[in-house]
């Protein structure tokens, strides 16, 4: 009955798992059905039984098959019982080793073992896992020490290396001067030898800037002089095209006839007029039916013979 009041119960995703057995609001349900149950001790006197109700689908099975087998009276035991006697899965209470659990109660449903060799098995089983989570612990505890072992090691390397430090110093103030005066010409020595190269490797550096910087410079100077060559070219090709344009020009007289080009929205062609004045860009004309007007060269020709 405690199982079926388990919210778990008939959940599909939960058949091969322990069900939560510190559900309060399973156990607050436990407690109201059965009703004489202390609250304040349901979870220490019922532990064998909240145990049995929270066993995976399969362990709950053969628990079932056990408890039917005792009403048919089919188990095997030195004693006969006409009932469960109490404590003998109290050894489970605590286990989670679902295979394990599994494998004993099957062995126990089907008469492969009495119910004496369950008791023992079960406290073996139990005395097993302490053993492995006695294990656990020490092997928790040998990796936190060894943590602490290796961050302590480190601590140590480096207060050795600053005593080395300070000893090595201590030993160089101690020194024969004659000693310490090689020791520093030495020393100075290969300093001026690593300026030396570093110097050197400037200097390439910049001879190999300025070159970059020259080889930038004559392109834009041939970049330049090629631009300014085409601008000269460009600039005579349109004073030439400017002095064809002058030289192919038609000039006319004041009082000349000619033939002018006359165009509005009505009628467009070519029609008899006088040139009455010559301007810079242009000639005012008047046509044969009096009209006057001021066009361009283009509009002008000379008059047919």
């Amino acid at each position: 009955m405690m199982r079926n009041l388990h919210p778990e119960n008939n959940d599909p995703d939960k058949l091969g798992e322990f069900l939560d057995s510190s559900n309060r609001a399973w156990r607050q349900a436990c407690v109201t059905f059965f009703g004489c149950i202390d609250r304040a001790t349901f979870g220490g006197k019922y532990r064998e039984q909240i145990y049995c109700a929270c066993l995976p689908g399969c362990c709950y099975e053969e628990l079932l098959n056990i408890f039917q087998h005792f009403r048919d009276g089919l188990i095997l035991s030195t004693k006969q019982y006409k009932e469960i006697p109490a404590g003998l899965f109290r050894f489970f209470v605590g286990c989670r080793d679902e295979p394990r659990v599994h494998r004993l109660l099957g062995r126990f449903s089907t008469g492969v073992i009495t119910m004496e060799q369950f008791r023992s098995a079960s406290k073996e089983l139990k005395e097993n896992q302490q053993k492995d989570e006695d294990l656990k612990a020490e092997n928790k505890r040998l990796r936190d020490e060894n943590e602490q072992l290796k961050k302590e090691n480190e601590r140590l390397k480096r207060q050795k290396r600053h005593q080395d430090v300070f000893e090595y110093a201590e030993d160089l103030e101690q020194t024969e001067p004659t000693v310490r005066k090689t020791y520093q010409r030495k020393v100075t020595a290969e300093v001026e030898v690593h300026l030396e190269e570093a110097h050197k490797k400037r200097r390439i550096q910049k001879e190999k800037e300025e070159r970059y910087i020259e080889l930038i410079d004559e392109i834009i100077r041939e970049v330049t002089e090629t631009t300014e060559v085409t601008e000269a070219i460009e600039e005579d090709n349109e004073v030439v095209e400017n002095i064809q344009e002058v030289t192919n020009e038609v000039t006319f007289s004041k009082g000349e006839k000619i033939t002018a080009f006359w165009e509005d929205k009505n009628i467009s062609g070519w029609y008899p007029a006088v040139v009455l004045r010559v301007n810079k860009n242009s000639y005012y004309v008047r046509y044969f039916d009096g009209v006057k007007s001021s066009l361009k060269p283009k509009d002008i020709k000379k008059t047919a013979n």
